[in-house]
């Protein structure tokens, strides 16, 4: 009589042992790789409450909708209604670039100056520079622009770092050369004056 390979496997084991195993069908398999399938489809619980308890009111991000939907404010919240402002403002800095302008033209040397300063530019190498004196005993620069008036200072321009940005520009085109300014105030027998100290460029 022969023995079969499944009763010599099980030839030592006792028959209580076997009885404590579960068996585990292939049916019960099939319905858990299922289960586990459709488990991984659904979609999380968090993602439904967002979606159930959002604001009808509110964008995709919870932002309001209402934000740009009012007409009377731009792209950034800010009002439109603000034309006359802006068109005063910009008035008064084309103003501004004029009296600038009428200002720097004062400050230009003589030509008899100019042509001094040019050969001391080329041929003296340790020269002392030049002088400009403007009056600012009389402070107000005064302008009529698109039917309105203006006053400027000029000592708050001889101030400002833009200004004498532009006077050196302008400097520098006249002479053909590369020059330096220093403006300070100076009183010259009880009169405000601003001295324009030309000199080169180190």
């Amino acid at each position: 009589m022969s023995i079969s390979y499944k009763s010599k496997l099980m030839k030592d084991i006792p028959e209580d042992s076997i009885t404590s195993f579960p068996i585990i069908h292939h049916e019960d398999e099939e319905m858990i790789d299922v289960n586990i399938k459709i488990s991984k489809k659904s979609k999380p619980n968090s993602y439904k409450k967002y979606n159930q308890n959002r604001d009808k009111g509110k964008g995709k991000f919870g932002f309001n909708k209402k934000y740009n939907q009012n007409k009377d404010k731009g792209k950034f919240g800010f009002n439109k209604n603000v034309p006359e402002v802006s068109k005063s403002s910009k008035n008064k800095m084309e103003a501004l670039f004029k009296v600038q302008d009428n200002l720097i033209r004062e400050c230009i040397p003589s030509k008899d100056d100019i042509d001094q300063i040019k050969l001391s530019l080329k041929s003296i190498s340790n020269w002392e520079g030049k002088r400009i004196y403007i009056n600012t005993s009389s402070d107000e620069l005064k302008i009529n622009y698109k039917d309105k008036d203006y006053t400027f200072s000029k000592k708050q321009f001889f101030k400002n770092n833009k200004f004498k940005f532009n006077l050196i520009k302008k400097y520098n085109e006249i002479l053909d050369s590369s020059i330096w300014i220093d403006i300070k105030e100076k009183e010259i027998e009880d009169v405000s004056n601003h001295v324009i100290y030309i000199n080169k460029k180190r």
